[in-house]
């Protein structure tokens, strides 16, 4: 992909409340795209990004952690 090529988030959504007397701000359709859902998370001055990846199979021999291997 060319640098000078402009990416369009057609399917961005903001959803903006206040929360405690703090804005909260939920974004989602433009961070991680490769992702199955992913949200950007704005409270105040912290921001968190939430990323969800799922496969339609299960892989055999992983726990529901993988990543902390076997306990």
């Amino acid at each position: 992909m060319s640098l000078s090529k402009k990416l369009e988030f057609t399917g961005r959504k903001v959803y903006e409340t206040t929360l405690a007397g703090r804005p909260l701000k939920l974004e989602t359709g433009m961070m991680a795209q490769l992702a199955n859902a992913s949200v950007m998370a704005t409270y105040g001055e912290t921001c968190v990004l939430c990323n969800v990846t799922a496969s339609r199979k299960a892989a055999r021999g992983c726990g529901l952690f993988p990543a902390f291997g076997r306990l």
